[in-house]
């Protein structure tokens, strides 16, 4: 079906509408949503639009129809995901399902801990959850570029690391803080079974990063931040005490950090924070700052050693 529109109330204080643009299954992932919808009826007020998409190309198209001002946001926000995307614009929340990869249409698990996925973010950021981990990283993540400095990293490179650090560290809590309350409320099977899908997507999660003999700054950059990027789909999985959890848990990690044991070896500081703090949102985004910051400069530590004026990191 192509730019159909539709609308419907599943359950009490719930509403969605659903956009679609290309050769879509509209039926399908309507199922999907209000399975979701259904399994979340307890949350707070609930009310966005999902829009499904063949593929990239119908974005800009999505957006004329879609948003009533600037469209560039939503344009952005849309052309930069790798499968999915949740966030609000223009007064409105919306989520965006890229459809085209195979799995979601043949794996109906896959595709509800997907959008399962994406509407407690959006349940989240209701609640305050991604200011509180915005404001926690700045105060934070943003002394770490000073930090760095003292370990040989010149100025401006430390700045660009810290910057990637805080872009993917917060994206890394917010995913961490969303599986953590799917778990709770039973969708694990359905998170696990997209994980399972969606980490052999190329495009989604980059190969590793590997050290070499004398490591520069951008490699350990990049495997710090392959680590971040990784370990939503792992971390929350271990307070999980089903086979399925503890499988996908040892597939990540044997698949995607077998090649980074100084990373990991240090990156694994916060399962512990995790384990404590996982039932409690706000406390753990305020303890699991700390924690991995300091994780970070001992990566650095250990791989690029002390810096000095005479031996800068570039």
């Amino acid at each position: 079906m192509f730019g159909l529109w539709f609308f419907m109330v599943p359950v009490p204080c719930q509403h969605m509408e659903i956009y679609v643009k290309g050769d879509i299954d509209t039926a399908y992932f309507q199922a999907r949503a209000v399975e979701v919808l259904e399994a979340l009826s307890g949350e707070e007020s609930i009310d966005f639009t999902l829009v499904i998409l063949e593929n990239m190309d119908f974005c800009e198209a999505a957006a004329d129809e879609l948003v009533k001002g600037e469209r560039a946001a939503f344009i952005a926000q849309c052309e930069d995901m790798a499968v999915s995307s949740s966030f609000r614009e223009e007064g409105q929340e919306y989520i965006i399902v890229k459809a085209d990869k195979p799995f979601l249409t043949q794996e109906p698990a896959a595709a509800r801990g997907l959008i399962a996925h994406e509407v407690i973010h959006m349940v989240l950021r209701q609640r305050g959850m991604d200011e509180l981990v915005h404001t926690t990283a700045k105060r934070h993540v943003g002394r770490l570029a000073e930090q760095l400095v003292t370990f040989g990293i010149r100025e401006k490179r430390a700045v660009q690391f810290a910057a990637e650090v805080m872009r993917t560290s917060t994206l890394t809590v917010k995913d961490l803080l969303a599986n953590a309350e799917l778990i709770e409320q039973g969708f694990f099977a359905d998170l696990v079974s997209y994980y399972y899908h969606v980490l052999q997507l190329d495009e989604y999660v980059p190969a590793p990063a590997f050290y070499s003999d004398e490591p520069h700054v951008e490699e350990v950059q990049k495997a710090v931040t392959f680590e971040l990027y990784i370990m939503p789909s792992w971390l929350p999985f271990v307070v999980c005490d089903k086979d399925a959890c503890a499988t996908l848990v040892d597939a990540v990690q044997q698949q995607y950090e077998r090649h980074l044991a100084t990373t990991v070896s240090y990156m694994h500081a916060v399962e512990d924070v995790y384990r404590e703090h996982y039932s409690q949102p706000e406390v753990l985004v305020e303890a699991v700052y700390p924690v991995l910051v300091q994780a970070i400069l001992q990566v650095v530590e250990e791989q690029l050693g002390t810096g000095s004026e005479d031996s800068q990191h570039d």
